[in-house]
């Protein structure tokens, strides 16, 4: 008798183990960050002050020195008098593709430079 109850908790136990890792396969699968109606992954922050992007799939910083583009891996010291752990950045969730420096001129009208640093409420 013993051996049957043994046995039926070690099933009950087994089944609840196994659902709860079901559960968090499909909860770090629904974390993926992807935007369900633009059909994309979350790729960029755009740095408004700065009219720079930083790109996670590349770990790399888009910005421009003397009318260039060039992508580092961090902003060169001072950049602009930017500093980036003030987190004044826009979370760019409807684009992943390769060529984001193409959308800047949209960017500047959707997230327009603020003096102070700060974004609105509603852009953050």
């Amino acid at each position: 008798m013993k051996l049957k109850i043994a046995h039926f908790l070690l099933i009950c136990l087994l089944s609840f183990s196994a659902s709860f890792a079901q559960s968090s396969l499909s909860k770090s699968a629904s974390a993926k960050n992807t935007e369900t109606s633009q059909n994309s992954t979350f790729r960029y922050y755009y740095y408004p002050n700065l009219q720079a992007y930083y790109d996670k799939q590349t770990d790399l910083y888009l910005f421009r020195v003397n009318k260039q583009w060039i992508t580092a891996d961090s902003f060169p010291e001072n950049y602009g008098g930017y500093s980036l752990y003030n987190n004044h950045r826009v979370k760019i969730d409807d684009y992943d593709g390769d060529d984001i420096i193409e959308l800047l001129p949209i960017h500047k009208v959707q997230y327009p430079y603020n003096s102070k640093g700060r974004l609105n409420k509603e852009d953050s």
